[in-house]
This record gives structure tokens, C-alpha cells and sequence, in this order.
């Protein structure tokens, strides 16, 4: 029987990359972070329920 040692076993791990958007309302000012988040201009805060359009500041647009 063959004993296997870790020193000779090659060790392989896995990464996955997950977008996270950052949003400020442009009523109440609070920011909010959404992982994942789908593409959309329009959003609802989360802290005064006031329904928005955002511009992504990066492309200047979100589609």
C-alpha cells in the first residue's frame, strides 16, 4: 500500500470574481451596495424607498 504525503500531492484551489456595486441616492445621500447586482438604470433606496435613475460613473452608461 502506497502512503501519500502532502509535500508530493500538488494542492489546486479555485477563485470566482463577483462585481459589487456601490450606490448613493440622490434624495436621502446613504449609500447602499448590492453584490452581483443586474444591470439597470433604475433603482429603489433601500432607505427612503424613493425610485431613481443612476448613471454608472465609470461608462457614463449603464447599458
Amino acid at each position: 500500500m502506497k502512503k501519500f504525503s502532502k509535500k508530493n500531492k500538488k494542492i489546486v484551489g479555485s477563485i470566482s470574481l463577483e462585481r459589487f456595486v456601490h450606490f448613493q441616492c440622490g434624495s436621502c445621500r446613504r449609500w447602499w451596495g448590492i453584490g452581483d447586482a443586474p444591470i439597470r438604470k433604475e433603482w429603489y433606496c433601500p432607505w427612503c424607498a424613493v425610485k431613481q435613475t443612476f448613471v454608472d460613473k465609470m461608462s457614463k452608461d449603464l447599458s
